[in-house]
This record gives C-alpha cells, sequence and structure tokens, in this order.
C-alpha cells in the first residue's frame, strides 16, 4: 500500500498585508500533487467525502482504528494506518468491493487454477471453489481454467465438451449400433477403421443382473464424464455368422475348397495367426490360417477382430471403448467379445448322393479399450476366439463361438460320420487348433481352423496406476498405457 498524504498547492493569496507570495502553499488545501504539509491535515480528500465541509482537495484530519477499512473511493481503497491518525490509499487493478472490504479479487465469471481446484468469480467479486480436480488444473493461453481431463486414444477431442445428458441406465436388451438414435453421441467415421457408434452421458451404468446384447456394423464407444459402470452383462461378440459391432475390419482366414472338397478354411487371425483347416490327408494341411494383425494399441483407430474364412466362417468378434473423460470405468460385472463359431456347409444332394463341404473357419476374438481417469476391474473380460465347424458329407457339427464368457474358447465343431472336426478357438492360455482331416476318405471332408485370441487394454494418465484384479481374464490384459490429458 502506499499512504496518500496529498499537498497543498502554492494558492495565490493577493492580499497584500498578508504579506503572502505566490510561491506559499496553503495548508488547507491539496488540489495539485496530492501532499498535505500541515501534520495536522495529513489526508488529502480528493473528492470531498470525508471531511465535515465536503470540499473537494481539502486536507483533513483523521481519525480511525488502527488497520480498519473506512471505505471505497472509486478503485481506490482506504484504510487506516497504524498510528489511527491517516488513511492508507490502495490503487485496486479490478476496483474495490464494499462487500469484501478489501480491492476486489476478481471480475464476476472469472476463472482461476489455485494449486488443484478451480476457483470462479461469484456476483460479490470473491473467489470460490468450482471444482475440485484429481489431476490437476490446467490453465494455458487458449483454454479456460478448467479440471485436466482425458485425450484418448482413437477419439482425442471427445472430451473437449461435457455430456448433456445426465445419465444412461442400461436394461437387459439387445442395442443395435446401426440405428442413429442409439448414437446419441453422434456418428463418428475413422480413417481406417469401422465407424464408431458414440453413446455419451455423464454417467453410464449397466447394472447387477442386466445383460446387454451389442448388434450392428458400427463399433461401440460409451463415453461419460464422470464414469462409466459394468456390473452386470455388456456382450460384444461375433454370433454364428454375424460380425460383433465393428468386427471383420482386418485380416480373416482363406476359404476352402468347396469344388474338390479337399481343403478346409482357416480361422479368423487378430492377436496371433488364425489356425488352419485340415485336408482330407493332413491335419492343418491347408495352410490358410488368417495372419496376426499389428496390435491395435498402436494403430490410430479402434478396430475389431476378424472373421473365420469361408462364406459360414465365424462372426468376428466386436470392437469397444469406454472413456470415463473425469472419472472413473469400473467393471464388476462381465465384458465378453468372444468370436462366432464357424457354420457346417449344409448337406445337398448330388445326383442322389448327399454331399456338403469342409469346414468353415472360427472367428478370433473382439478388441476392449477401457480408458478413464481410473480404471477398476475386478469382473471379468473375455475376448477368445470362435471354434471351427466340422466336415460334412451329410452331417456335421457348427462351432461354438467364444461368446458365451469363461476361460475357454469355443470349441470345434464334433466329426461326425467320419469327417473331420473342427479346430477350437484361441484363449489366454491355449493357440487355436487346426482343422482336422476326415477319418475315412471320400465323400468325408476336413474341418475348419479355430479363431485367434483378441485383446484386452487399459488405458491411465501418466502417474496413474490402474485397480487391475480380474476375477478372470481371457486374454490377459496388456501392459497399461499411458493416455494424455488436457
Amino acid at each position: 500500500m502506499r499512504t496518500h498524504l496529498v499537498p497543498c498547492i502554492g494558492l495565490v493569496i493577493a492580499i497584500a498585508q498578508a504579506g503572502c507570495d505566490s510561491t506559499r502553499r496553503n495548508p488547507e488545501y491539496c488540489g495539485g500533487d496530492g501532499v498535505c504539509i500541515d501534520p495536522a491535515l495529513p489526508f488529502c480528500d480528493v473528492d470531498g467525502s470525508r471531511g465535515p465541509a465536503h470540499t473537494e482537495d481539502t486536507c483533513i484530519a483523521i481519525s480511525c482504528t488502527p488497520g480498519e477499512f473506512v471505505a471505497c473511493r472509486g478503485a481506490e481503497t482506504l484504510s487506516c494506518n497504524s498510528t489511527g491518525d491517516n488513511l492508507n490509499v490502495e490503487t485496486c487493478e479490478k476496483g474495490c468491493t464494499v462487500g469484501s472490504a478489501s480491492c476486489t479479487p476478481c471480475t464476476p465469471g472469472e476463472m482461476r487454477c489455485r494449486d488443484s481446484v478451480v476457483e470462479a468469480c461469484a456476483d460479490d467479486g470473491v473467489f470460490v471453489i468450482a471444482d475440485t480436480c484429481e489431476l490437476g488444473c490446467v490453465d494455458t493461453a487458449t483454454t479456460e481454467p478448467h479440471c485436466a481431463y482425458l485425450e484418448p486414444v482413437y477419439m482425442p477431442n471427445a472430451c473437449d465438451s461435457k455430456a448433456s445428458q445426465d445419465a444412461i441406465t442400461f436394461q437387459s436388451s439387445t442395442f443395435d449400433t446401426d440405428l442413429d438414435m442409439n448414437c446419441n453421441g453422434g456418428v463418428v467415421p475413422q480413417n481406417a477403421g469401422p465407424t464408431l457408434c458414440v453413446v455419451r452421458a455423464k454417467t453410464i451404468s449397466i447394472p447387477q443382473s442386466v445383460s446387454v446384447s451389442i448388434v450392428g456394423s458400427r463399433a461401440l464407444a460409451f463415453i461419460g464424464d464422470a464414469s462409466i459402470d459394468v456390473s452386470g452383462t455388456l456382450n460384444v461378440s461375433g454370433r454364428d455368422l454375424i460380425d460383433g459391432p465393428g468386427g471383420a475390419p482386418n485380416a480373416a482366414g482363406e476359404g476352402g475348397d468347396r469344388v474338390t472338397n479337399t481343403q478346409a478354411s482357416g480361422g479368423g487371425g487378430f492377436a496371433t495367426a488364425g489356425a488352419p483347416g485340415g485336408t482330407t490327408a493332413l491335419d492343418g494341411g491347408a495352410n490358410n490360417g488368417g495372419p496376426a494383425t499389428t496390435n491395435p494399441a498402436l494403430l490410430t483407430s479402434l478396430i475389431g477382430g476378424a472373421r473365420g474364412g469361408g462364406v459360414l466362417g465365424g462372426g468376428a468378434g466386436g470392437a469397444l471403448t469406454m472413456i470415463a473423460c473425469r472419472g472413473t470405468v469400473a467393471v464388476s460385472g462381465f465384458i465378453i467379445a468372444g468370436g462366432g463359431g464357424g457354420s457346417a456347409p449344409s448337406a445337398v444332394l448330388l445326383n442322389g448322393t448327399p454331399t456338403g463341404g469342409p469346414g468353415a473357419g472360427g472367428g478370433s476374438g473382439g478388441n476392449v479399450v477401457l480408458q478413464g481417469m481410473k480404471v477398476e476391474i475386478v469382473g471379468s473380460l473375455f475376448a477368445n476366439g470362435g471354434g471351427g465347424s466340422s466336415g460334412n458329407d451329410s452331417i456335421a457339427s457348427t462351432g461354438s463361438g467364444g461368446l458365451d464368457g469363461g476361460v475357454f474358447p469355443g470349441d470345434g465343431g464334433i466329426g461326425l460320420r467320419s469327417n473331420g472336426a473342427g479346430g477350437s478357438g484361441g484363449s489366454a492360455s491355449t493357440s487355436p487348433s487346426p482343422g482336422r482331416k476326415p477319418a475315412a476318405s471320400a465323400p468325408r471332408t476336413p474341418g475348419g481352423g479355430g479363431g485367434s485370441v483378441g485383446f484386452l487394454q487399459t488405458y491411465t494418465p501418466a502417474g496413474v496406476t490402474p485397480k487391475l484384479t480380474p476375477a478372470a481374464q481371457s486374454p490377459m490384459l496388456q501392459p497399461n498405457r499411458v493416455v494424455k490429458t488436457r
């Protein structure tokens, strides 16, 4: 603070008999440089508000309580000095607030970071806490102060604005990502992956005992501001010939030979290669399993699994990401992204003789990506491969899918009537198995190969360790990766 001891200018008083000259100052006037020269009249009352005569630029005597706030004078505060005989004057950058008896600390509506909180200026010009930040407050030249939030992989701008809908609580149902009305957060194309159906709210939950099956060609993105909670079951698996949401953008197992019926189809490849189909001579002799693909964590688009080979190949496991922009993704229930089982070729009559064809490959498991300020998993996650179907001359067995949950993958179809059995799908502990050769000569046919296991991934900000203690998992969760914040 600075003290205005306001001056008396040299008042020219043309009274000769007083002997006054033009350089002499009037001790009661301070309208020049703001300094009062008489110690008995130390304060310059520039606006006439303090003195008894209410005359501007007048030097006046002061008696006050030391340290006491006296008044606002425009953008200045007046407070009693330490000896109680003068007023200190402080010029306030943002004005003076009578209610706070001090300089106005802020402009109403103004925001600022203070330690790990966001403060907002209230109508009385005083900062109050607006938000408490778990990962610190961010203030840049291009954004107003705010608590840090995620910059998610695949969708870096998804958390920049907050959700308009408070809560989405699912009931047991089938949810179709191809219905625009279901994608309340929009339909988002990707450069090198399936289109995303975005479900957006402040909180998203699947309660205990609720089962939600996801279908449709679009991959699924749950984005919650505060939290996403899966206490029930969320299933994005491939089913029989139908791909899970966002499945089948990548390599599949090759088809078999339906002309000579000597070679079955391979399983879809994803985290590992899919298993090859059998031939009439060798288990896995077709050498046509789908190749392993690039780890999706290294890609810029969210992708799902791969189909099994053949026109009746098992559907690919789906693609799912769950993003809690400013909070926690919690899984205490089940998330399942299994591959579909290969379907057995139909038996037909050829010149009066029942015939069919070689087995179809199983689809691979899908891809589940959980991103949050915190990630907590105490439930179960599965992305197992589907089994290949058996060969068929007049009767065959379809491979089972990896959609039912459990650490075990889909089983291959049973080789009936000496046809070749289908190979089982892959899991955390087992590689997909090849299709089998038939146990008897033609018209018996070989079985299809099993599909690869998929991916399970988590992301948290730097310095945040997720709580990953799943009740069961297949495959194993990949090492946690770092997601940026803004």
